[in-house]
């Protein structure tokens, strides 16, 4: 799929994925019930992924942690799921606005995120 995608959406499809990796980061270092999202890959494993964070953000306020933790991990997991819902847009009706609403909405959700590994490890 990603041979008939533009260059732009090649890049945020990238992007989301880095972005996904540094979510398992921070949610595998939460203390005592840590988050795990799956590493999953081949078909459906976007779908496998975009469940798992839309539950754990459904759960994160459950988890033994601050409120200033639960409440940038949640903003991280909705970002994140903002940014996967426009790249659908994107993947069927190619706009270059989109693919720069992708790029800002995924750096906010890697600022919440990195804020949740700061409170986390600066203890």
């Amino acid at each position: 799929m990603a041979e008939e995608l533009d260059p732009g959406t090649r890049h945020v499809l990238m992007a989301l994925e880095e972005c996904y990796q540094l979510l398992i980061r921070v949610c595998a270092s939460l203390p005592i019930l840590p988050i795990t999202l799956p590493e999953a890959t081949g078909p459906g494993s976007w779908q496998a992924r975009t469940d798992a964070v839309a539950h754990a953000s459904e759960i994160c306020y459950e988890i033994p942690a601050s409120s200033a933790v639960c409440d940038n991990l949640k903003c991280a997991f909705l970002y994140w799921l903002g940014a996967a819902d426009m790249l659908i847009l994107q993947t069927g009706n190619p706009k270059r606005y989109r693919v720069e609403a992708i790029r800002a909405i995924l750096l906010t959700a890697e600022d919440y995120a990195r804020d949740v590994d700061h409170l986390l490890n600066d203890k």
